[in-house]
Formats: structure tokens, sequence, C-alpha cells
């Protein structure tokens, strides 16, 4: 509904900008007609300009249209000046040299001679370029400054809903965290060394989890600690004759900078989950590398269930694309696809100091 009420006031603009031009330029021609002997004058207006008007809004809407969903939405992003004026100076050349050519081939074939409204009337063609110019900015600010307070809208809903889904659920983690506590200090005391490790290691998750994360951004290397103890308790499950391989693979200094919380773990989760099959080879490699503020990390699985490159599976992975659009809108990429039998996850993401 709301955007062919769009089309509708796009369509409504050039039709009464198309009116204004034309009778704005209409002539006034002064002619005498004779009737029963008497002479009469009387003033007609001729729409002799119509066609150059008609190509002349033709090729401003084409500069309107680049410069407002392509030109401007990328300087509002990129704040890369140099590119931004070249682009314009460029779209203003495209505009003129698409309405020249348009009278041109018009006159052409009308057999009339060439109107080029550019040589005609210069700085009233290059005033119109700069109004129609100006108009597509104020639409292109207008609109980012829209999706801008509606995704903040957003963001504000959700924050607020995960705040009181965190509240709901929080009885229930700080009872299995109190209760982990005491079966680590039973296994402790029967000796039952990787029980015990076990519980301490799930003990740590459950504590990152309730405490650590309530922050937007945590230290990359708390998130490294967390995905090497999900990855360990992976482990207990295994036998030493299974043949799984299993590697995580750290590179690069990622001390002292930040990242959102949680974000990595339900790729590592996913693998886990179709990556190993007991009675099959099987194996999991997790990359993590840090090269100046960027962050790559790539998880690769042998694959069995047929998982779909096109749509991540598990709601776990979708919450998580939503993530990466909401903290690092147009400033990630996240690919995934399957080749081979072998599942791979390729995210960069910018990391904050």
């Amino acid at each position: 509904m709301k955007k062919g009420l769009e089309i509708a006031l796009h369509i409504c603009f050039w039709l009464i900008a198309f009116w204004v031009l034309n009778s704005a330029f209409a002539l006034i021609t002064e002619r005498e007609i004779t009737v029963n002997g008497e002479t009469r004058t009387f003033y007609a207006r001729e729409y002799a300009l119509l066609f150059p008007i008609l190509f002349g809004l033709v090729a401003r809407a084409v500069l309107v249209y680049v410069n407002a969903f392509v030109i401007f939405p990328r300087f509002l992003r990129d704040q890369d000046t140099g590119r931004f004026v070249a682009a314009t100076i460029g779209l203003f050349l495209c505009s003129s040299l698409l309405e020249m050519g348009l009278n041109y081939a018009f006159y052409r074939f009308a057999d009339e001679p060439a109107y080029h409204p550019f040589f005609v009337a210069p700085l009233l063609h290059v005033f119109l370029n700069v109004l129609f110019w100006g108009l597509s900015a104020a639409y292109a600010l207008g609109k980012n400054q829209a999706e801008n307070e509606k995704l903040k809208s957003r963001l504000r809903h959700e924050k607020l809903e995960s705040e009181l889904n965190y509240l709901k659920a929080q009885v229930h983690p700080h009872f299995l965290f109190n209760t982990l506590n005491n079966i680590y200090a039973l296994a402790e005391r029967e000796e039952s060394r990787e029980t015990a490790e076990g519980i301490a290691r799930l003990s740590g998750l459950l504590r990152y989890v309730l405490y650590d994360c309530k922050a937007e951004r945590v230290l990359v290397e708390k998130e490294v600690d967390f995905l090497e103890n999900v990855i360990q308790l992976q482990r207990l499950r295994l036998a030493d004759d299974d043949d799984i391989a299993i590697a995580f693979n750290i590179n690069g200094d990622y001390r002292g900078r930040r990242i959102a919380p949680l974000l990595l773990m339900p790729f590592v989760e996913n693998a886990f989950k179709h990556g190993i099959d007991l009675k099959r080879s099987s194996f999991i490699r997790i990359d993590l590398e840090v090269t100046g503020d960027e962050l790559r990390f790539r998880v690769a699985n042998s694959s069995f269930n047929g998982q779909d490159p096109g749509k991540t599976p598990g709601i776990g992975l979708q919450n998580v694309r939503r993530r990466l659009e909401l903290l690092y809108p147009g400033n990630h990429q996240l690919e995934v696809t399957e080749r081979d039998r072998i599942f791979t996850v390729n995210l960069q993401i910018p990391l904050t100091p």
C-alpha cells in the first residue's frame, strides 16, 4: 500500500512539473481575423516547446532517480566526497547529453531544424538541472532519515523484548549455575576428573552468558575463550577411536578489540550439529583470523544431511543473520556455501577498538 502511494505521488510530481514548465514556456501569439468586414485581434497560447520540455523531463528523471537511489545514498554511507563530486558531474553530463540526443533524434525524424535547449538557454538548462538535483537530494535525505528512524524504533522494540525475555529466563540459568557449582564440588570429592572438568567448562559458559554478555560489545578474547569451552565440551561426547577431526585455529592479534557477544557461537553450534556422524569420518575446522580491525571467521564441516546454503539452517543461525543486519548494517560479509559435501561459512566483520 505504501509503495503504491509513493509511486502515485511520483507520477503526480512529474505531471505537475510538465504542466508548470509547459505553461511557463508557452508562446503567446497575436492573430487577426476578419468577421463581417470587421478586423479583430486576439491572442493565442501555442505550446511549441511541448516535446523539448518532455525530453528535458525524461533526462531529468534519470538525473533525479540515479542521484536519489544510487549516488546520494552511497555518499551518505561512505562519506567519500571526491567520488560523490565526480559521480555528480558525470550524472549532469549524461543527463544533458540524453536531453540533447532525444531532441536531435526527434527533430531529425520530423525533418525540421534540430532544437537544442542547452545551446538556446544554457543558464536556464543548468538552473533546472540543479533544481531537480536538489529536490532529489532532499528526497534521498528524507528517505534515509525515515529509514534510520524506523531502524532505531525496531532496535528499541527488539531490545525491550530481549530484556523482557532475559528477565523471564534469568531465574533458571542462575539456579542451574548454582546447581552446577554444587555438582562440581561433589565430582571433586569423588575424584572424577573428566566430570569435574566438563562441569567447570559448562559453569564458565553460563557465567559468560549471564554476566559478560550484558554489554553491547565484549572483548574478542572472552569470545574466543567461550568458543574453546564450547568445543571442549563437545569433545567430551567423542571416544578416542572415533574418526572425527576437530581443529580451532587462531591467527592475528585480537587483544583489546571488541565484538558483539555470542555472534560466532551459532556457526560453531551448527557445525557440531550437522557436521559430525559417529559412524562415518567427519571433520570440523574453525579458523579465526584478525587483520587490523577486521575479523575473518571461517567454519567448514562435513555435511551429511543436505544443509541448504541458500537458507542458513537453524533458528540460531537465522537470528545471527538478523543480528548482523542490525549490528553491522552494510558493513559485514556473510557467505554460506555447500560443495562436495562440505558446508562452509565465511564471515567478515569490523572490530571495535
